[in-house]
């Protein structure tokens, strides 16, 4: 076991560490595409949301008949005694 971590210890220092400055540029890199993707990503659900909403609302209105009105929830549902 110790040879085992002499080994991971010595493979440490073997890697190149990056300075601060690429770390810094890496890190506003990686943040950017993070918050650009969020963007996008927010973005196309919002527009995919509005279709859906569209699709609802037209299906709802042009079939003519009412729907039936929704069950209230009410409290937490108990549990049903064993036979």
């Amino acid at each position: 076991m110790r040879e085992y971590f002499r080994g991971v210890w010595d493979e440490l220092r073997k890697v190149v560490w990056p300075g601060r400055d690429e770390l810094l540029r890496m890190t506003g890199i990686v943040v950017a595409t993070v918050i650009l993707f969020g963007i996008l990503i927010g973005g196309a659900d919002y527009i995919l949301s509005i279709g859906v909403r569209q699709l609802y609302t037209t299906s709802s209105t042009s079939s003519g008949a009412a729907s039936p009105a929704p069950t209230p929830v009410t409290g937490v549902p108990h549990a049903t005694p064993l036979p």
